[in-house]
Order: structure tokens, then sequence, then C-alpha cells
């Protein structure tokens, strides 16, 4: 006699299997803004990835791929020179998600293919050296 709630789990442990995989992209948006005493300061940066740089303005947002490597930024704006920041990559909660699901053998696929990794959404950028009234 077949037990059909075991073959639902196994059915469900199956299907969610390298559960970041399938529910994260390989890219990520990061959306980076650069301030001064609380003030918005638009400014000129460089993102530099494992494999890529990137220029863009802030505010603004860069597209990379998940990796288990930090991403280098470096700015320059109107009332500083030269300064930045690094985005260290962290687990996904989708990647934890195979444990609990009972799928070693997704948490193996999601850490090849770097699905596992993510950065915060959300980065901003403390200019230092800032004037004691920042310019916005």
């Amino acid at each position: 006699m077949v037990n059909f709630k075991r073959v639902i789990f196994l059915l469900i442990c199956i299907s969610v299997a390298g559960c970041a995989t399938v529910i994260n992209s390989q890219k990520q948006k990061i959306n980076i803004t650069t301030i001064c005493n609380k003030n918005y300061i638009p400014a000129y940066c460089v993102a530099q990835t494992e494999n890529h740089q990137m220029e863009f303005l802030t505010p603004g947002a860069i597209s990379v791929d998940r990796s288990s490597s930090p991403i280098r930024i470096m700015c320059e704006s109107s009332i500083s020179e030269s300064y930045g920041a690094w985005i260290k990559p962290y687990p996904s909660v989708a990647f934890f998600a195979n444990w609990g699901a009972g799928g070693v053998s997704g948490m193996a696929l999601d850490a090849i293919n770097n699905s596992m990794w993510q950065y915060q959404s959300n980065v901003t950028i403390e200019i230092p050296w800032c004037p004691s009234k920042g310019k916005s």
C-alpha cells in the first residue's frame, strides 16, 4: 500500500531542492546613495566586481551577478575626493530553506552557481570628511 503522505512530502522536498536557484535570479539590483550630514549628495562612482567594472551616478542602481566576492565602490563628489565602501555578500534566506526542506543537493547546487549569495538591496555611503554643514 502506498503511503500518500510520504509521497507528497517527497515531492515537496524534490520540488524545492535548489530553492535559491529557482527563487533568486542570477543578477541582483543594488540601489546606492551617497550622503553627507544626512543630505543626499550626487556622486560619480565606480563599482568593481570580480569580473566587471561599472560607472554610475548616485543616487543610482547597479545590476550585479550574485557572487561570494565583495563589491568595491569608489566615489567622488563636489565636496569630497575619493571615498568608498565594500558591499559584502551574505547567504540568502532561500538558500537555508533548502535545509528545512531536506534539499541538501539543492544547497550544493545553490553554492556552486552562487545563487546562495545576496547583497544588501539598498546601500548608503556616508561621505567621510564632510563639512560641518552639508550641501544639498
